[in-house]
């Protein structure tokens, strides 16, 4: 009993003095000794630890709270809100393949090309941000076009092309996309678009072809070529980007183009060629042997297999001669690079060995160029046909540049001439026809005959051929009277 009043004193002496010390703090807090502090802090955790070992030790139980855990206090950082992604119409976004899509930034780098009958500016109104591109075509021509080249691209990959624009003719604009130089290969995109006197919004999905790896070579065009005199087109917007990699998508168009293109062209560099005007040439030509044609309204393959040998002095002597061929009109796209006479006049196509050996005699031949939609590097020459073209005899390649006023005068015997499967013309009897043959530097047609699809080139930029082409036969041993017999000014 003893012990346990001993103990119960010593309980009520700490209760006391935990009391005495929580009056002192509330009374005189800021004077307080700091034992009665330490008291304060250090009297519950002796109780909690020592009383339940004394009323155990008695063998009496006694209830007792088990203490709250220490609060360990930690500092929780400020919650971060992301910005919201927003996407700025007026800065070009990153996928774009193409520079200056919306023009804000000057011409640069879209190249304009129109022979001198057109304009292009970036102006007012725009279709979104601050400028947008003013096509003017001053004078209806057959080689408008908008571009930038340089255009990366990935093969059989699918891309898309967005854009706005409106004609106030409402007349179309067609889209290319093609190697920027030669052969101008077209790289999947070739679509006609019907605008409207309004701007519209245009998408297309189309996918690549005609290179097998990734170039950097591609040329991207608003082509308007032919359009009307006065016409005026607007474009912003521009937009080419490759789609993420899934399943093929089929061409699509909104806006309401126009899904039926025409023929489709590619696009050699806009440089003009430098005028030749050396007026004696000698041919030279080194094309391989075609294939023989079907014996149809077909054109003739009109291809030497080797250089003739060119006659740069006629002989000396006077005449005979006869007038051969004198094409003087355009060359239009209907003719197909080969503008020829079906039949020959008359006059030219009788008996050549008798009673002048015509056969035996010297062809002079006379290019004269007065326009060209591009100027181009013209390889020309003459062929004549017989028997639905299972005879073929042709001169060799001469170069006429499109630069208009460009002269070019050379010659050839006729037993030079170049021989379809070596046969010689029957120049007893008369010939089918007779004509020019416009092929490009590299000696091939500018035609769409056999699935020849102009051999690379675009024909708007070929034709109208403006251009006279003249031939003249003289008797063996003679000398030419000379072209101002035949040419007046």
């Amino acid at each position: 009993m003893d012990f346990r009043k001993n103990v119960i004193a010593l309980f009520i002496m700490l209760v006391l003095l935990v009391v005495g010390a929580a009056l002192v703090q509330m009374v005189a807090p800021e004077t307080a000794d700091a034992r009665s502090e330490l008291a304060l802090q250090e009297t519950p955790s002796l109780l909690q630890h020592w009383l339940p070992i004394i009323f155990l030790d008695s063998g009496d139980s006694i209830a007792t709270s088990t203490p709250p855990p220490a609060l360990t206090e930690t500092s929780t950082p400020a919650a971060t809100v992301a910005p919201t992604a927003t996407t700025d119409p007026c800065v070009p976004a990153p996928a774009n393949l193409l520079a200056n899509p919306g023009f804000d930034d000057g011409m640069v780098p879209w190249h304009f090309n129109t022979g001198g009958n057109g304009s292009f500016v970036t102006t007012q109104p725009a279709y979104q941000c601050s400028a947008s591109a003013r096509v003017d075509i001053v004078t209806s021509s057959g080689i408008v076009q908008l571009y930038q080249s340089a255009v990366a691209l990935k093969p059989n990959t699918q891309y898309r092309l967005q854009f706005a624009a409106y004609s106030t003719t409402e007349e179309d604009v067609r889209v290319d996309l093609l190697k920027h130089a030669a052969p101008y290969s077209n790289y999947g995109l070739s679509e006609l678009f019907d605008l409207s006197a309004d701007w519209q919004e245009f998408s297309y999905e189309f996918v690549t072809s005609g290179f097998d790896t990734d170039v950097e070579d591609g040329r991207f065009r608003f082509w308007m070529g032919g359009a009307s005199s006065g016409s005026i087109f607007w474009f912003d917007a521009v937009s080419l980007e490759e789609i993420p990699a899934g399943p093929t998508a089929t061409a699509t168009q909104t806006g309401t183009p126009t899904n039926t293109p025409t023929i489709t062209p590619t696009s050699p560099p806009t440089a003009t060629a430098t005028q030749t005007t050396t007026p004696t040439i000698t041919p030279t030509a080194s094309p391989t042997s075609p294939a023989t044609p079907t014996p149809t309204a077909e054109p003739p393959t009109a291809t030497p297999i080797g250089p003739p040998t060119a006659t740069a002095t006629p002989p000396v002597g006077g005449g005979p001669e006869l007038l051969v061929f004198d094409w003087n009109q355009p060359v239009e796209l209907w003719h197909h690079g080969f503008p020829w006479d079906n039949p020959p006049m008359p006059s030219a196509n009788g008996n050549w060995t008798s009673p002048i050996n015509y056969a035996a005699g010297t062809l002079y031949f006379r290019a004269e160029i007065f326009s060209q939609p591009v100027a181009q590097n013209n390889m020309m020459q003459f062929c004549i046909w017989q028997y639905n073209n299972v005879l073929e005899n042709c001169s060799g390649l001469a170069l006429v540049t499109g630069t208009p006023g460009n002269v070019v005068t050379w010659s050839q015997g006729v037993q030079d001439l170049w021989k379809k499967d070596d046969n010689l013309i029957d120049w007893v009897n008369p010939r089918d026809r007779y004509g020019a043959v416009i092929k490009n530097s590299a000696g091939l047609p500018v035609s769409d005959f056999l699935g020849w699809n102009w051999n690379g080139e675009d024909p708007y930029e070929w034709y109208p051929l403006n251009m006279r082409f003249t031939v003249i036969v003289v008797a063996p041993g003679r000398s030419f009277s000379g072209w101002d017999n035949y040419i007046s000014d």
